[in-house]
């Protein structure tokens, strides 16, 4: 199943079932925005997960959690794309 160039991938979709093609497709177009983006989000999942995961809505208010998690995963997700990348 090969990307042709005629035919854009829309990577919200083609992720979950070309997604040889579709990283294929976001490495030939030299598109970092999205690659960045996509990383500041899985940064901000996570961040949230941890917090779930160890509870910190019982120390803390929802209304400090989801902000500090938006700014500390995005950042630390941006970081690690890039880190993993050098290292990887």
């Amino acid at each position: 199943m090969k990307n042709t160039g005629d035919t854009k991938l829309n990577p919200w979709f083609t992720m979950w079932i070309r997604p040889r093609a579709t990283v294929q497709q976001l490495i030939d177009d030299g598109s970092l925005k999205m690659s960045i983006f996509i990383a500041a989000l899985a940064g901000f999942s996570t961040i949230v997960n941890y917090a779930a995961v160890k509870n910190a809505g019982d120390y803390n208010h929802f209304v400090f959690i989801l902000p500090a998690a938006a700014v500390i995963g995005s950042v630390s997700g941006i970081i690690f794309l890039f880190t993993a990348g050098m290292l990887l």
